[in-house]
């Protein structure tokens, strides 16, 4: 089902990421080590990005994707007669991307490009973040579970037994706790121990009988960009770029009959997405369990901040508090300034008569109180908002504004650049960068007041 990375492909003349491809390639040559390309996957928020720290140390390169934006950090590990290459991908929840980052990352391990991905899993919440190795098994490429934040899964009351987990999906599963510096040395043994050319036995998803038709109605794997089985799946949960891709691969007639039958099973996305979660389910009800703990304050607190009404409430009446509070405090302090210059200028033109103290006292005195008004309104404004965004407060604004912008058009991650617009629109633009699709992005900035 994965690709053949024996066979060669093509390369861009001059292209500096082909280039630098070909020449790492050779370096187990050179050395005489075998090198191995570890992909670093895993949703967002799980400690991905802090494993990959602790893996490479200072040891590691920071670039762009290809055509990219996306910062694309790598990193280089010696261990006795092997070379480890570990590439960080961007954070994505599944293998349907939706946005460029879910894009790359998707892309990336379907290419066939690592030899092994290392699949990052929150602990404290396994369910939500076990997803994508849902998808990852059912590819051939091996495959280890870092089951990160131990400790925060400890502090919520939950207990994952890692070798019931290991025994249930057929996985290698490692428990860390990257933040402390535990479990990293397992992760390299884990590694050492992996065979890349061995098949991995493992328990994947047992996906409907209607993937594999449609699988065998497909061109054969040379004339597509992705795995059969695995676009068979995508294009029946009507995923839009792997559909233009193997209708751009295939020829009329073949991609005719796959619209026939797409036509005719609409319901087996959903089936699909079932078993999935039902895979979920069995393993965590093998290996987690929940004991009673107290609640975290900011448990406590989200029982307002998300609560349906009065968690709007809150959010109606603390961003243009916020906003209302650094104008005031930076009138107080910006505003003395101006005050100064204004009270200022019949002593400049005492002190300078003629067009000299004219122009100073008319013109800049009061030009540059403004700009320190300005500045100081702001800058206030701005500390404020890093506040609220420090203490995880502007995240749950995002959540509880999410169905009302979506149906306008945007979406949650639009909240924050709009609220950004209340002070600069620049900048509110700048920050439409989060936002996941072009369309969103468009409708945000049309928003901004």
């Amino acid at each position: 089902m994965y690709p053949d990375k024996n066979k060669s492909r093509p390369e861009c003349e001059g292209c500096y990421s082909c280039e630098r491809r070909s020449v790492e390639k050779n370096i187990g040559a050179v050395t005489g080590k075998e090198e191995i390309t570890v992909a670093l996957a895993g949703q967002p928020n799980t400690g991905k990005s802090t494993i990959f720290n602790r893996l490479t140390g200072l040891n590691q390169k920071v670039g762009n994707w290809p055509g990219k934006t996306v910062d694309r950090k790598e990193g280089r590990v010696v261990r006795g007669d092997r070379v480890y290459r570990l590439v960080d991908l961007p954070g994505t929840y599944g293998l349907t991307a939706n946005s460029v980052e879910e894009e790359i990352a998707r892309d990336y391990i379907v290419s066939g490009d690592p030899d092994v991905v290392v699949a990052v899993v929150n602990a404290a919440s396994v369910e939500r973040s076990i997803y994508l190795a849902s998808e990852l098994a059912g590819f051939k490429v091996p495959i280890v579970i870092a089951l990160n934040m131990m400790d925060v899964a400890e502090q919520e009351g939950r207990r994952v037994d890692a070798r019931r987990f290991s025994a249930a999906i057929g996985l290698p599963v490692v428990p860390m706790t990257a933040s402390m510096n535990q479990g990293v040395d397992q992760i390299f043994e884990t590694l050492d121990a992996m065979d890349p050319q061995h098949p991995q036995e493992r328990n994947s998803v047992e996906l409907p009988s209607e993937v594999s038709r449609l699988a065998e109605l497909l061109d054969s794997p040379s004339s597509l960009p992705y795995p059969k089985e695995w676009a068979a799946s995508k294009l029946i949960e009507g995923d839009y770029k792997v559909t233009r891709a193997v209708k751009n691969a295939l020829k009329d007639g073949k991609w005719q009959a796959v619209e026939t039958f797409l036509s005719g099973h609409k319901e087996v996305a959903n089936a699909i997405i079932r078993m999935r979660q039902q895979w979920i389910d069995e393993a965590c009800r093998k290996a987690v369990e929940n004991v009673k703990a107290c609640r975290s304050p900011s448990e406590k607190w989200d029982r307002i901040f998300l609560h349906p009404l009065w968690g709007r409430l809150v959010a109606f009446l603390a961003i243009p508090l916020s906003a209302l509070t650094g104008i005031l405090l930076g009138m107080f302090t910006g505003g003395q300034a101006l005050y100064a210059a204004l009270e200022g200028g019949p002593k400049i033109k005492a002190a300078w008569p003629g067009m000299m103290g004219s122009m100073m006292a008319d013109g800049l005195a009061p030009a540059l109180g403004w700009i320190t008004a300005l500045v100081c309104i702001i800058g206030f404004i701005y500390a404020i908002f890093y506040f609220l965004e420090d203490i995880g407060y502007l995240a749950r604004i995002s959540f509880l504004t999410d169905t009302f912008l979506r149906r306008i058009g945007a979406g949650g991650k639009s909240a924050i650049p709009l609220m950004l617009g209340l002070m600069c629109n620049t900048v509110a633009i700048a920050g439409t960068r989060v936002v996941e699709t072009r369309r969103q992005r468009l409708v945000t900035i049309v928003m901004l007041p």
